[in-house]
């Protein structure tokens, strides 16, 4: 199924001559053989997502791959294009879980993604080129780190400097590892807190034994505002009895209506029948007041 395209409107911004630079960045659409390559020589890959006839993918090539120094990006990355129309492309969309062009991704030597971002512009696709290299640096770091878990707490802090899906599988893994010390999965939950999407992961750790990680998820959740209401009226479903009282205490000062969001006592000991029907009474209301902010 082809991607769906954005518009050429939101696809460029005024960006930077491309006389500043000798050459654009090069791409190849040979997207095996080229991550193959990759690997042997231990570099970063860039993969544009394409489609034909894409206004936005013709704009991104002209303000952003045109604009930067090709032959100082060659040195560190392969630049790979994969076009939608094509069955081997079609397939790696897929593989990648790209539905919309343009898409650019960075993939790590291994071909697995760091991270990317629909549409870029120019200051947008530096920052991942930034990112992809922190990320791939604190993989590497936590691969060395081995039982240390001074140099994991070290390697995981760097990860969670960036916001990637990749970097929130791995720092839930270890936010949940009771082998882990304390001090690490307590990094990690701080880690997880700076990424995008994560109050439904958060949610789960307010019945965390440890009082330091139930008291920092429920601090970053805070923090989160009416964003998190989503995941908190999700929460008030758990099986935790606790859980479930923290979730009430994170959701009631949103709502501010006693009639719907009833008390903590009742979220801890009512039956699941009342509880389901409570909880659906109060996400029925909540889809009607939420803020503009409330997702």
């Amino acid at each position: 199924m082809p991607a769906r395209c954005l518009s050429a409107a939101v696809a460029c911004v005024v960006l930077l001559p491309a006389s500043l630079f000798a050459q654009g960045l090069k791409f190849s659409s040979e997207f095996e053989p080229g991550v193959d390559k990759a690997k042997k020589e231990s570099k970063l890959v860039i993969v544009h997502f394409t489609q034909k006839n894409s206004p936005g993918c013709a704009m991104l090539i002209k303000n952003v791959f045109n604009n930067v120094d090709g032959t100082a990006l060659s040195k560190k990355y392969y630049a790979l294009r994969v076009a939608a129309e094509d069955e081997k492309g079609n397939q790696t969309f897929q593989k990648y879980g790209v539905n919309t062009t343009p898409t650019v991704m960075i993939l790590d030597p291994s071909g697995e993604e760091l991270v990317y971002a629909t549409v870029p512009n120019l200051n947008e696709f530096n920052a991942m080129l930034n990112n992809a290299t922190e990320l791939h640096a604190g993989l590497e770091a936590l691969a060395k780190a081995k039982n240390s878990p001074t140099a994991t707490a070290a390697a995981l802090k760097k990860i969670g400097g960036v916001a990637s899906k990749r970097s929130q599988k791995i720092l839930r893994e270890h936010a949940e590892n009771d082998s882990c010390s304390e001090a690490v999965r307590r990094v990690a939950l701080e880690g997880m807190g700076k990424q995008k999407d994560v109050a439904s992961d958060l949610v789960d750790f307010l019945d965390n034994k440890s009082l330091p990680m139930r008291t920092m998820a429920f601090n970053q959740l805070k923090a989160m505002g009416p964003t998190a209401m989503p995941a908190l009226l999700d929460g008030l479903n758990g099986t935790n009895a606790d859980q479930r009282s923290n979730c009430f205490a994170l959701a009631y000062p949103h709502t501010k209506n006693a009639k719907i969001a009833r008390d903590a006592n009742f979220w801890k000991t009512a039956k699941s029948e009342q509880r389901v029907e409570a909880r659906k009474a109060w996400q029925d209301w909540w889809e009607k007041n939420k803020p503009a902010d409330g997702n």
